[in-house]
């Protein structure tokens, strides 16, 4: 033995192919013979020799290719050659057999030195994958621990070190494993590190290009501590925060080692339970990060925290939170900033109570968002309108205190107003530009595709916004709504914006006071609705102005002004509603009007 692991005399890092050859026969012999208990105070130098042979014994043409720059899906299927070929050296079964009879603390004392020596070189991939090996199998003798731990110090070091600088995938998978073994029983200032290290990578605030590498290799090491030292990670209630922030990351590899981190230590409410308030302090930290992806990751999470708390959020965190995302409303428009309205709407719709008990928070939200609903660019200016619509929906539906409504027709008609008049200019100026060839059409059309969105939402908007429980507001503007926004438009445009029209009106009948509505304007809003019928091409307009119609005259019947219906104009509805239910070849068309027949005209 001492004379095969002898570098300069003989051994398998000879030069001599056949001094090598005979070397390597020799110590499969040694170690697969049956040697057993004579191998043991020998363990450190055949260890040693035995892994470097699996290195050293590669085959050079694997050696040339790892060094080739090819990109990483190449660099990658060279790797998974090399782990692969590596499985069949005979050295394996010589090693195994070593490994098996390390069980006493002389062993243990002058191996692990060894191991994490190989480890911290980081150098030679099949060596490194075979030493890692040996920590896990040695992790998993428990009788072991108290050994081990005295260890802990040069193994940690020699993982932590490694894991953040190994371009190999592979070995930072294995790196991660060993780490996530080892904490169940290495020294706490160890553990601790681990779990700083998991954080920093995180976030790499130091690191210049901002990657995604080194958020996944985050969530790689925290899900393998949590499956192999799950009591320990459990101490850590910074970490199981962030893994509540982080399963909501972009990148889906990332976010995928979060969620089984997450599922490890029982799921989105446990990681929440006692981190509140750390949880919302990592949110926050995301959300202020120069990258608009870890923003959008932020915004997810506050979404998704809403939903599972709802008003069970401590007042004080939910404020600033949500101040956090008013804050970052003005500004430079970023991609995905559009999502911070969608949070908003989530927010209003789970935590509406927490809003309605704070006045101060929920003017600010009214006023930033009459603000950023007048920006320029379309995009924005669309999803803040959709947003503001349902916010003001949320936020009303539980408040039975008409005076504690949100009542904003003031400030919203003139936007409104402007948005039209915007629209009518360039629909004028579309049609002037009217052309026979159909490949120009289709080019104007498209051009202010954009436009015909932004005034589809400015009317479902003004549905949203209505609130006909104050009377003056209705007295005010429901002759606009109904003339100059319903009618006007239902006349004039195509199926998108009436189906859009036809939404609108539904809502706008859910506070309307038809015990103070005006007949003239009444019979004027049936007879838009009632356009609809007559489109044979689409089915949605035909549905949805049924659905109007429906709620429009359930509500007058209700509170007994159906006699506000001009006769003539009831008989005409009447009529087409039976020509409908009898003719139309539409099952949801039919269903809808024998519906309106059955409960409102017979």
């Amino acid at each position: 033995i001492p004379l095969i692991t002898d570098p300069v005399k003989a051994g398998i890092e000879t030069r001599s192919k056949e001094v090598q050859l005979l070397s390597v026969s020799m110590l499969i012999k040694i170690c697969t013979n049956k040697t057993g208990k004579y191998l043991c105070p020998h363990l450190k130098g055949l260890i040693k020799e035995l892994l470097i042979g699996l290195s050293t014994l590669e085959p050079s043409i694997l050696n040339s290719l790892a060094v080739q720059d090819q990109g990483a899906d190449f660099a990658n299927q060279v790797e998974s050659a090399r782990i692969s070929i590596s499985k069949s050296n005979p050295l394996n079964n010589a090693l195994d057999t070593c490994i098996d009879l390390i069980d006493d603390i002389d062993t243990i004392n002058s191996v692990i030195p060894e191991l994490s020596g190989i480890i911290k070189t980081g150098i030679g991939l099949n060596s490194i994958n075979a030493a890692c090996k040996i920590l896990v199998n040695l992790s998993d003798k428990k009788y072991l621990h108290t050994i081990l731990r005295k260890h802990s110090k040069k193994a940690m070091n020699a993982l932590l070190g490694q894991i953040k600088i190994t371009p190999s995938p592979h070995l930072k998978q294995q790196y991660s494993s060993v780490i996530g073994h080892w904490c169940l029983f290495a020294k706490k200032k160890y553990v601790e590190q681990t779990m700083e290290l998991i954080e920093e990578l995180y976030f790499n605030e130091h690191v210049g290009s901002r990657n995604n590498d080194q958020r996944i290799l985050s969530g790689l090491l925290a899900y393998n501590v949590s499956k192999y030292a799950l009591n320990v990670i459990k101490r850590y209630n910074k970490v199981l925060a962030l893994s509540f922030v982080a399963t909501h990351d972009t990148d889906q590899e990332c976010s995928g080692y979060w969620i089984k981190t997450m599922d490890e230590c029982g799921g989105k409410q446990m990681c929440l339970i006692q981190n509140m308030d750390m949880t919302v302090e990592l949110m926050i930290r995301t959300f202020n990060d120069s990258v608009y992806e870890r923003k959008q990751t932020a915004i997810t999470a506050i979404k998704d925290l809403c939903e599972l708390c709802k008003d069970d959020i401590d007042s004080d965190l939910f404020r600033k939170l949500v101040y956090q995302i008013l804050e970052t409303l003005p500004g430079k428009i970023w991609d995905g900033k559009i999502k911070l309205f969608d949070s908003l709407n989530h927010i209003s719709k789970f935590c509406d109570n927490l809003i309605n008990q704070d006045a101060e928070l929920k003017q600010r939200i009214i006023t930033s968002l009459l603000t950023e609903v007048q920006r320029k660019k379309m995009e924005y200016r669309i999803a803040g309108i959709n947003a503001f619509g349902e916010i003001v929906i949320n936020l009303n539906k539980h408040i039975d205190d008409v005076e504690k409504q949100i009542v904003i027709m003031d400030e919203c008609v003139p936007i409104v107003k402007s948005i039209f008049d915007e629209y009518n200019k360039k629909e004028q100026k579309m049609m002037e530009q009217t052309t026979t060839d159909h490949a120009q059409k289709m080019e104007l059309k498209q051009k202010y595709k954009k436009d015909q969105e932004l005034l589809c939402c400015s009317i479902k908007f003004v549905g949203n916004v209505f609130n006909g429980n104050h009377d003056m507001m209705q007295l005010k503007y429901s002759s606009f709504i109904i003339k100059d926004c319903y009618v006007h438009y239902l006349k004039r445009t195509e199926w998108m914006t009436q189906i859009a029209i036809y939404k609108s009106i539904q809502s706008f009948c859910e506070t309307l006071n038809v015990n103070i509505i005006d007949a003239d304007l009444l019979c004027t809003l049936i007879g838009g609705i009632i356009l609809g019928f007559d489109d044979l091409k689409y089915t949605a307009v035909r549905h949805q102005a049924l659905c109007s119609l429906y709620k429009l005259l359930k509500l007058l019947k209700v509170h007994q002004q159906m006699h506000l219906i001009e006769k003539e104009l009831f008989n005409t509805i009447r009529s087409k509603i039976d020509f409908m239910a009898d003719n139309d070849d539409k099952p949801i068309v039919v269903q809808q009007a024998m519906k309106l027949r059955r409960d409102l005209l017979l």
